[in-house]
């Protein structure tokens, strides 16, 4: 008697990423699932234009320059099976967050903790009391 397989119990759960705006590419490890039975692929199923995101292997990589926004990324896992399990795949979201850092007083500062592209002038009146102008350049949103 042959037993056939059933398909993988693989499980997906959303997840959300937050890094600050950057003039090099950001990664982040793809770890959204549980139950597998073989070996997961991930691959990207949708992005919001832009195409600022790429996958490989278990790798999601933002790149350099991603402008700040919230972008929302459909994801596609695929358990591959093995002898008692049939290949199953799932889609899940990953909510990515790029936002421009903290700028801090005492002089012109990079809003952006690596991006030369933006800057903030700070200007004071010695008791400590600062006004901020943020200069946005066409690369840099």
């Amino acid at each position: 008697m042959k037993i056939n397989p059933i398909p993988s119990p693989i499980t997906v759960s959303n997840g959300t990423w937050n890094f600050n705006c950057s003039t090099s590419a950001q990664t982040h490890r793809l770890a959204y699932t549980a139950n597998t039975k073989g070996t997961v692929t991930y691959s990207m199923v949708s992005q919001p234009s832009g195409n600022y995101f790429s996958i490989s292997g278990t790798t999601l990589t933002a790149a350099a320059k991603t402008p700040a926004n919230q972008y929302t990324l459909t994801i596609k896992a695929t358990d591959a099976g093995n002898n008692n399990y049939t290949q199953v795949s799932k889609d899940f979201t990953i909510t990515v967050t790029v936002s421009h850092a903290s700028a801090e007083y005492g002089g012109t500062e990079n809003v952006h903790t690596r991006c030369s592209v933006c800057k903030t002038t700070l200007s004071g009146n010695g008791s400590h009391s600062y006004s901020t102008e943020i200069i946005q350049h066409a690369n840099c949103v």
